[in-house]
């Protein structure tokens, strides 16, 4: 009965410190895994302001943001390759390049800044977080499945 108390014990431990992202549970999923999935904007903060249900970001609360397989590219309104900034995964850098005319909303911006270095706030297999202060704004991004 100890050995189970013990292995129980660290079990929990290891569960509870070994979080890479703030409030998450990917259990046994890689970050990676876990990001590639259709993403629906849930919350589009601007210096604090909720820009949520501006019409410039219409189609990623409708739509969402497809990111897709292990090349690491993503689909939305403007394609691009998004990639971990760092080894520890808890940054990530979005690339936006256009391969042709705007998708189906030319009224749409780009959420993403071109090579700009997001933080991930949260990684679940239901919520997907990023921010970013870009010249004294922050920017934070909120995605559900």
């Amino acid at each position: 009965m100890k050995k189970l108390s013990v292995y129980s014990l660290l079990v929990f431990l290891l569960f509870s410190f070994c979080k890479k992202y703030p409030e998450n549970n990917l259990w046994f999923r890689t970050p990676t895994n876990a990001i590639m999935q259709t993403w629906k904007l849930d919350q589009f903060v601007v210096d604090g302001v909720d820009s949520t249900n501006f019409d410039d970001v219409q189609m990623y609360r409708e739509e969402g943001i497809i990111f897709q397989d292990e090349s690491y590219h993503f689909k939305e309104q403007y394609e691009g390759i998004w990639k971990f900034a760092d080894k520890k995964k808890k940054t990530i850098m979005f690339e936006e390049h256009s391969s042709g005319p705007p998708i189906a909303f030319p009224a749409q911006k780009n959420i993403f800044r071109n090579s700009q270095t997001w933080v991930i706030d949260k990684l679940s297999d239901k919520q997907f977080w990023v921010s970013v202060t870009n010249n004294g704004i922050k920017y934070q991004i909120r995605f559900k499945d």
